[in-house]
């Protein structure tokens, strides 16, 4: 004789598991898409400043050991969205640096080189209107 009752519950258990597996992929899309407008804003912005470093490098590093965790324990809903959101959290950190260090001084440089021509052009149109510049400081 067949015991219903337990396929009731063996079934009863494999849908139970299965809602939580899509409720996990679910919770992970919801992290990994947290993460995409802040770094469609400091793409578009061309700045991180308000982006805290230390607080990356935490998330990160725990994105990286809960990505080992899941695909250790062959737990590939919990893995797979922690190491997207981790390659999304790496982007927006490389974000952050290029834009904090690089892309600010490329840009003083770019200016420097503008005001240095704007200046040179405001001497020789001042010279061809007969105004002559004297720099004081060197006049003892």
């Amino acid at each position: 004789m067949i015991n219903t009752q337990n396929i009731r519950i063996n079934q009863l258990m494999f849908d139970l598991d299965l809602f939580i597996t899509i409720l996990n992929y679910i919770a992970g899309a919801t992290f990994l898409l947290f993460w995409f407008p802040q770094i469609i804003k400091t793409y578009k912005s061309k700045s991180a400043k308000d982006i805290s470093i230390v607080s990356l490098i935490f998330y990160i590093s725990g994105l990286i050991l809960s990505s080992i965790y899941g695909f250790y324990f062959k737990q590939y809903s919990y893995a797979i969205p922690y190491t997207l959101s981790l390659i999304f959290n790496i982007t927006l950190t490389c974000l952050k640096i290029y834009y904090d260090k690089f892309y600010v001084q490329i840009i003083n440089d770019k200016d420097d080189k503008i005001s240095l021509n704007k200046s040179q052009n405001d001497i020789e149109e001042r010279e061809k209107d007969g105004f002559v510049e004297i720099d004081i400081t060197t006049i003892e």
